[in-house]
């Protein structure tokens, strides 16, 4: 099987080509199109700002690529975090920016009582299950688990039925999502221990 992390100059990959490559893969770091024509799974990981990745996406000539390939040719494909976000219709980071509009919705400012929650939101917290679904084969569905969250900003899907795991700070927010050919989460699995593998792990097998 053929892995492509997508690297547009958002973040370090270290972390999710290791996680991979433990769960005995060998995942192909690139942002050429060729390369990602030819991906059975497509991943994009980030860290940053919606228009910088956007701006980003753009310069590498991958934006139309990647519409493509998720919406036509039905890649299986995970966005994680900043990936999770440019995923969908419009983000408010800086100034309004249209994102890749594979999912329908918004990405804003998280709203917080700012005298009791710090952004942006980094550490664990607890992710809570709304239905079971590809992702999150085989954990536990009642109790909630833990995650490793960084970020400031938040989705808002239009289509609340493709939610699949919220979190609470301060308030409730999307914590996964999958639609169709696509899976995405807003914490980092790679960076979330034996259940973050976990996750990882169904999104290969599936």
């Amino acid at each position: 099987m053929k892995i492509c992390i997508l690297d547009y100059k958002m973040g370090n990959l270290h972390s999710i080509v290791n996680s991979i490559k433990f769960l005995g893969y060998d995942p192909l770091i690139t942002n050429n199109s060729k390369d990602l024509i030819n991906a059975d799974k497509i991943i994009l990981p980030g860290v940053g700002s919606f228009n910088q990745a956007i701006e980003n996406i753009k310069h590498l000539d991958l934006f139309n690529c990647l519409v493509d390939l998720c919406k036509n040719e039905k890649k299986i494909f995970l966005g994680i975090c900043l990936g999770m976000q440019v995923l969908f219709s419009l983000g408010h980071e800086n100034f309004l920016t249209k994102g890749l509009d594979l999912v329908k919705g918004e990405v804003k400012i998280m709203e917080l009582d700012l005298n009791e929650y710090k952004i942006p939101h980094i550490g664990w917290n607890k992710v809570f299950i709304k239905k079971e679904n590809i992702l999150f084969n085989n954990l536990p569905y009642d109790e909630g688990i833990f995650f490793y969250f960084l970020h400031s900003f938040h989705v808002v899907p239009f289509d609340k039925k493709i939610i699949t795991s919220t979190f609470k700070y301060s308030n409730q927010y999307v914590a996964s999502i999958e639609y169709n050919n696509i899976f995405a989460t807003q914490f980092h699995p790679e960076k979330s221990q034996k259940q973050g593998i976990e996750i990882i792990n169904n999104f290969l097998k599936y």
